[in-house]
């Protein structure tokens, strides 16, 4: 179950597809035919944390509702090299125009997320615990949904409170 906020998801998707998408994918108009379905699996290829699948699974709906997409793993997951993390089927054309968009959000959030695994288990011998702030209420971004996979801590308070 996610703890995204929903109107977030869709606004950061809307903003990426904008930016990638733009209501036409020409290399699938020229290699796929008409109604063509497909179905496709997005696999890790080296260990790290998994973070991002909402907004994957939200890139896909946007360009067509009738993309189906199973999580395979759920956000902050394990993930070593050869790991299926999600499958996804429907007409090609939509698979194919949002599957750049969709690999983007897992690759950012999930390097970010495994960058903060890697902090937190540096910290864990000396009792140590790695905070997140939300970002600025005027500047949301999504490396703040990161804390989702419970690599680190969420904090409200400043960070200059702590020291």
């Amino acid at each position: 179950m996610s703890r995204l906020d929903p109107t977030e998801v869709a606004s950061a998707v809307e903003r990426a597809l904008a930016e990638d998408y733009r209501g036409r994918d020409l290399t699938g108009e020229a290699v796929l035919t008409p109604g063509q379905s497909c179905r496709a699996q997005v696999i890790a290829r080296e260990p790290g944390v998994l973070c991002g699948i909402d907004l994957a699974e939200a890139v896909f709906h946007q360009i067509d509702a009738a993309v189906s997409c199973r999580d395979v793993l759920a956000d902050g997951s394990p993930l070593t090299g050869g790991t299926v993390v999600m499958q996804v089927a429907g007409p090609a054309a939509a698979v194919l125009a949002g599957e750049r968009t969709a690999l983007n959000f897992l690759q950012h959030l999930s390097g970010i997320a495994s960058l903060t695994a890697q902090y937190v288990a540096l910290a864990s011998p000396y009792g140590a615990t790695i905070l997140d702030t939300p970002p600025a209420p005027a500047a949301p971004t999504t490396t703040g949904w990161v804390s989702t996979t419970r690599s680190s801590s969420r904090t409200t308070t400043s960070i200059w409170r702590a020291v």
